[in-house]
């Protein structure tokens, strides 16, 4: 049943899913699959593409967002790397964007809603430095937010991207204008997490 240059993902090889992103009607899905590469499906996962990105294919796939849409992906594999994958045709073709090269890790992605801001939280010098990087203008271009001291390794925003929530374990960094100014909260964090489209509720 599997149709021509596609996948059908079931028992399909070695390694693991690592992320996975819905459009909002649950039809349009993106995988990331430790060192197998990026997965797209149209059909609410019945069928899958594997595409193979240049010569990372075999990278560690960490971390994937997609736009309510799913017009607007992006993906990356965990460090060391400062690159991100991403795609603006539903997955069709995928573009690699450097944030910065001083990046050695990016721990999670998330985007607003038209999928024009997009975020990645991760770390600079290996791990003593937390970043948040954010682009305004679909992944082109990148503004750096030192949160030094804190292991980042989750984000989420509202569906605007005016508030944004980047953890790290024991504390919770909360921006209401778009990762201008970041106030820190003592919340136990330990794990992933999305936020609502009116970023009041986690």
């Amino acid at each position: 049943n599997v149709k021509p240059d596609t996948i059908e993902v079931v028992n399909y090889g070695a390694g693991s899913y690592t992320a996975m992103a819905a459009s909002d009607d649950g039809t349009k899905l993106v995988g990331v699959k430790y060192n197998q590469g990026l997965y797209t499906s149209s059909d609410a996962g019945k069928y899958w593409k594997q595409y193979a990105v240049t010569q990372f294919v075999t990278r560690p796939w960490w971390t994937v967002a997609s736009a309510p849409t799913g017009q607007h992906l992006i993906a990356s594999y965990y460090g060391p790397s400062s690159n991100v994958a991403i795609s603006n045709d539903f997955g069709t073709t995928w573009t690699w964007r450097t944030v910065n090269s001083s990046i050695t890790a990016i721990r999670h992605t998330a985007m607003s809603a038209d999928g024009k801001t997009m975020i990645v939280v991760g770390a600079e010098n290996q791990v003593t430095i937390a970043v948040v990087y954010i682009s305004t203008d679909y992944g082109v271009t990148w503004v750096r937010k030192n949160l030094s001291g804190f292991d980042i390794f989750s984000v989420a925003c509202s569906a605007d991207a005016t508030i944004i929530y980047a953890a790290a374990a024991g504390t919770l960094h909360v921006s209401t204008n778009m990762g201008a100014t970041f106030t820190k909260k003592d919340v136990y964090t330990n794990s992933l997490f999305t936020a609502s489209r009116d970023g009041n509720t986690l």
